[in-house]
């Protein structure tokens, strides 16, 4: 039998026992056709490209925690990124929270790079190359930019992270070299439009919110254009059937 149609009917049947997470098993499957639901499903005519950017995009909070969107990509026009969309998936409609919408609507740009650089000063000593590398990502997807002196900093920093050391000094050397790097990067200035998408079963929640894009399952196309179209049919089952 197929190994996807295998995960697929076990994700499904684990999915009526309490603590399974569907959506978490889900998630890294669906992330290969995200680009094409979007644009199948909300830019059908235009001439664009949906960029799939990372998962786990972290927000800071004012506890210093961190919520996590489930998706981040890009609208592109002609070159340039005209949007970044923001996409939460659900598997179930009992985990909906409209207040965790109007939340993502509410973000601008900004705020989301200076909350993962003010999270990566705060976070433990081991985990600070993650969000350099989060970083040095969205550098070169083009949604921050540099100064001059980034290249620099950023050799330095690494040259420092190599040496993994838990020593008190070497500690605070990267702690001050990461406070460097994070003054040599910024928000792209033209990033201004956040769009944020729900994917996930028709629900009465999503649907009252006003202007949240929602995709949802049961609308999905079956034969819609992509890389992978025989698996496309099992997953887009799958999905149809998740309430």
């Amino acid at each position: 039998m197929n190994t996807l149609i295998t995960v697929l009917e076990r994700i499904t049947k684990f999915k009526a026992f309490p603590y399974y997470g569907a959506e978490r098993r889900i998630d890294i499957i669906l992330s290969v056709f995200l680009p094409a639901i979007i644009k199948n499903a909300l830019y059908p005519n235009e001439q664009c490209n949906i960029d799939f950017i990372m998962p786990e995009l972290p927000l800071k909070q004012e506890n210093n925690q961190a919520d996590c969107v489930d998706y981040l990509l890009s609208k592109t026009l002609n070159g340039e990124i005209e949007k970044l969309l923001l996409v939460e998936l659900k598997t179930d409609v009992g985990m909906i929270s409209k207040d965790q919408f109007i939340k993502y609507k509410n973000m601008k740009w900004h705020d989301v790079v200076n909350g993962i650089k003010e999270k990566s000063l705060e976070t433990e000593y081991k985990n600070r190359i993650k969000y350099f590398n989060l970083l040095e990502h969205l550098v070169a997807k083009n949604l921050l930019t540099k100064k001059d002196s980034h290249i620099v900093i950023r050799n330095d920093l690494l040259a420092l992270f190599k040496l993994s050391t838990k020593v008190h000094k070497e500690k605070m050397k990267i702690y001050y070299k990461m406070a460097e790097y994070c003054e040599s990067i910024f928000p792209n200035e033209r990033i201004d439009n956040i769009e944020v998408i729900y994917l996930g079963p028709k629900n009465d929640v999503t649907d009252k919110i006003s202007g949240l894009q929602n995709i949802y399952f049961q609308n999905l196309d079956e034969k819609m254009e992509n890389e992978y179209p025989e698996d496309w049919v099992y997953i887009v089952n799958t999905l149809r059937d998740m309430k």
